[in-house]
This record gives structure tokens, sequence and C-alpha cells, in this order.
């Protein structure tokens, strides 16, 4: 179900991805500098992100944003961006995962900025266009394969654990509905 796909990338991305409207993505050299740094920034990264990736939820429905779980970064997400780190290292993609975090960062910004989004919009529930996805295709193999690093390293089996834990991804689809039957 391609919905359910698009939940799955969305919420392992308000985990991932960084950079409100005024935060720009971290540098190349914040990144490369080491795995500690690696870290920090993006979890400082995501934390400046929070409120306009969760924003569309909002908008959608008062408080459905805010009930997503990994606001707070714990150990797990520290260890999915150390193990991102050392793949990163290892294969010399660091400079893809900045690009990687650049279009998240304008991603972000649209979603904080542009009123207009909701989960109808962001799932592109009804045209088959999630609009999510659109601030990957600049660049899809980027996309694909930071995606792929960073499940490799758990970030979406987190996310997906996260959202059945707290009954937060059978909410989503029932708010889609819920908007649908209008």
């Amino acid at each position: 179900m391609k919905i359910l796909t698009i939940v799955a990338v969305v919420a392992a991305s308000l985990g991932v991805v960084g950079a409100a409207a005024a935060q720009d993505a971290p540098s190349l050299r914040d990144l490369e500098r080491s795995k500690a740094s690696f870290i920090s920034v993006n979890e400082e990264f995501a934390e400046a992100a929070w409120p306009n990736m969760v924003a569309p939820y909002n908008r959608t429905q008062a408080g459905l944003g805010d009930e997503f779980p990994g606001k707070e970064w714990n150990d797990e997400d520290r260890a999915v961006f150390g193990c991102a780190y050392d793949k990163l290292v290892e294969t010399d993609q660091m400079a893809s995962f900045q690009k990687f975090q650049e279009m998240n960062a304008a991603m972000a910004k649209e979603f904080g900025e542009n009123e207009s989004i909701t989960v109808i919009e962001l799932f592109g529930v009804e045209d088959d266009n999630p609009l999510m996805l659109t601030f990957y295709e600049q660049d899809e193999a980027t996309f694909e394969a930071m995606a792929d690093v960073l499940n490799g390293c758990g970030a979406g089996d987190l996310a997906m654990k996260r959202m059945q834990e707290t009954d937060l991804m059978n909410r989503v689809f029932g708010v889609i509905a819920e908007q649908m039957g209008q």
C-alpha cells in the first residue's frame, strides 16, 4: 500500500530531517569532523526542524503533529546516526548526505511556511502525488542512497516501532479517512 510506505518515510524523516526555516543544513565540514560532531549537528538539525515537519499534521487536526514520538532524541537515535556516520565514511558518501540534508531543509521550510499543506497533500491521497517525495525528485539517486544508509542503520524500523507503540499510524489513517469523507 503506497500510503503506508509514505507514512513510514515521513515518520522516519521526522527523526532524520533537519532545518527549520531559520536553519540551514549542516555543513560538510561539520558532518565530517567526527562521529560525535555528526551526531550532535544532526540532532540539533532535527530539533530545529520539528515544528515545521509536524505542521502539516497540526493543520489537518489540531495537536496531531504534537503526538509524534521521537521529538527528543535518545540513545537509539544516536546509535542510528553513529551507524550512519560509519557507513557514510566507509563508502565516501558524506557529501551526498549533506546534499540530502539540504533537500530536507527545503522540505522543512516549505512545510512550515506553506499554510495549505496538510496530511492530504503530504501523502498525495487525492492525486497520488505525495508532496513529501517531490522534494527528493531533484536527486532521486542521493535520496535512495541515503535512505538505504539510514534504513540499514535502523532509522525506518525505529520510526515504525514508535508509531506502533503510540498507535499514531492508526490515528493518522483515521484522520485521513475522516478528511476524505468530507
